[in-house]
């Protein structure tokens, strides 16, 4: 893998993109297909072993259920997790890195010359494990993953640092995409040339995927109370009336009410149901609802309040149902901004973030492009994210020990230097590093362990030992330990049993079928 063309993918829950900088523009790359988008679903075809990825995938989802996979990024970071097909198993960092294949291919097509490097976001409240199963996945893919960036950063970057009369900006993103939520407080230092992450929060449970699930509810519900007929077991009658759903809840973005009609549901059955969007919203308000309930928890952490917010931006193709709009006007006080496709944002933005690591290499982003992006920057743009979760060790009595809190500016160093040992002569000492926000270590997510030995034998209490975490601007987490009696250290950068090994990823990478 070589440095060479750089790109933006937004690797969405239900939908992906790709972006690039070309001349002085980022601009969302058509897929094959001619769309702007791809659906985020790879088929495997039952004859010849080929994945499908894309609408094809997503049509085939209605009569290969069981051969095509949806929604992997709720996956990402589980290293049990995966999707047997044929006999094989596949793990979500595959799956992902088929779907990137395809966005690659397509890409390049439109592109004309290859895609060897990208900036691949992921929502910032992703932990440790999803942030390196993301990476991971491009270089299965056979990508260079130049930076790992937080979507809502991401979309800021699309939004554009304008040359405003005010110094600087408090804004919003909410981020609604198929399958992941969150609410990201950002402060746009137009002065400075600076874009701070103040705080985010999110449901990685709660996307536009959930509204469909109650419209598909609404049918069986409806068809079983006409027909007496239940088809929540039947594959092929699901994948039919999944599309159905999803087919509705976008025709109501845009319309009072729409038909929903599925012929042949059933032998000699059919389903054929008015909706209108007040009976829609009743449905599916209490989704809305969260998405409230993660912006006040927001706002419980940081000492801002709502009134502080100067733009909202909407980011996420489910941001498009009219009751999220209305309902976000009416919390935010305000109209969010219209300035930014909330599809293509992200993928944008991660373009524009691409464009900035190339300029001064010779790349697409030289001669001044990236200013002609964002008006107000210089060559010295920064970028400032923050840890989605805290950081830190566990303590002999179980406790949770943090040395990075959440929401605490990225890069990011602490050092604590209180350690010692609790039994007499102990001369090892188990670091265990967790992620999480509860008092006691395993009920947050394990992260990685290592031991520091040959500390002297001691009574307990008398060992001088330090330990020290170091969080880079992707989020990676490295970890050191040190006996301050000796000067001898121990360290790991957490890959561990959260990470695959570059052997692991190249077999991987080997074992992948060909994407159509």
């Amino acid at each position: 893998m070589g440095d060479g063309k750089r790109i933006g993918i937004d690797l969405g829950t239900t939908y992906s993109a790709a972006a690039a900088v070309v001349g002085d523009e980022a601009e969302v790359t058509p897929n094959s297909e001619g769309d702007y988008t791809t659906p985020s679903v790879a088929s495997f075809d039952e004859d010849d072993g080929t994945v499908i990825v894309g609408r094809e995938a997503l049509v085939r989802a209605q009569t290969y259920p069981d051969r095509t996979v949806r929604t992997i990024k709720r996956h990402m970071g589980d290293r049990e997790y995966t999707e047997e097909i044929d006999g094989e198993e596949y793990t979500p960092e595959q799956i992902s890195a088929l779907l990137l294949q395809k966005v690659v291919s397509d890409a390049e097509d439109h592109l004309g010359m290859d895609v060897t490097n990208a900036v691949i976001t992921v929502p910032a409240y992703f932990g440790e494990r999803q942030r390196q199963a993301t990476k991971q996945a491009g270089e299965i893919a056979g990508l260079t993953v130049d930076r790992i960036i937080n979507e809502p950063t991401a979309a800021c970057l699309a939004y554009g640092l304008d040359e405003e009369d005010d110094d600087s900006e408090i804004a919003l993103v909410y981020d609604l995409g198929g399958g992941t939520f969150d609410v990201t407080l950002v402060d746009l230092a137009y002065d400075i040339d600076t874009v701070e992450v103040v705080a985010s929060n999110g449901d990685r449970q709660l996307g536009g995927e959930d509204w469909d699930e109650c419209l598909v509810e609404w049918i069986l519900e409806t068809f079983e109370d006409d027909t007496g007929i239940d088809l929540s077991d039947d594959p092929e009658a699901l994948g039919r009336i999944y599309a159905a759903a999803r087919e509705a809840k976008e025709s109501l973005s845009s319309s009072s009410s729409t038909r929903v009609n599925i012929p042949f549901l059933a032998p000699n059955e059919n389903f054929e149901e008015q909706l209108t969007r007040e009976e829609f919203n009743d449905l599916t308000s209490h989704l809305v609802d969260r998405t409230f309930e993660v912006c006040d928890e927001l706002f419980g952490q940081v000492d801002y309040d709502v009134g502080d917010v100067e733009t909202v931006l909407l980011v996420g193709g489910s941001t498009r149902m009219p009751l999220v709009q209305e309902r976000v006007a009416d919390y935010f006080d305000q109209e969010p901004s219209k300035e930014i496709h909330p599809d293509e944002a992200v993928a944008t933005g991660a373009a524009v973030q691409a464009a900035i690591i190339d300029r001064g290499e010779g790349g697409l982003g030289a001669d001044g492009q990236a200013q002609e992006l964002l008006p107000g920057i210089s060559d010295g743009l920064i970028l400032v994210d923050v840890t989605p979760q805290s950081l830190g060790v566990a303590l002999a009595d179980g406790s949770f020990d943090v040395l990075i809190e959440r929401n605490e500016s990225v890069p990011a160093t602490a050092r604590k230097e209180s350690y010692t040992t609790v039994k007499d002569n102990q001369t090892a000492v188990k670091t265990r590093v967790f992620q999480g926000e509860s008092d006691v270590a395993e009920e947050n997510d394990f992260l990685d362990e290592f031991v520091l030995e040959g500390i002297a034998p001691a009574p307990a209490g008398e060992p001088n030992l330090a330990c020290e975490f170091e969080l880079d601007e992707n989020g990676l987490l490295h970890v050191e330990a040190e006996d301050l009696d000796r000067g001898e250290t121990s360290d790991i950068s957490i890959e561990g049993i959260f990470s695959r090994s570059e052997a692991e990823v190249e077999e991987m990478r080997t074992a992948l079928p060909s994407v159509e």
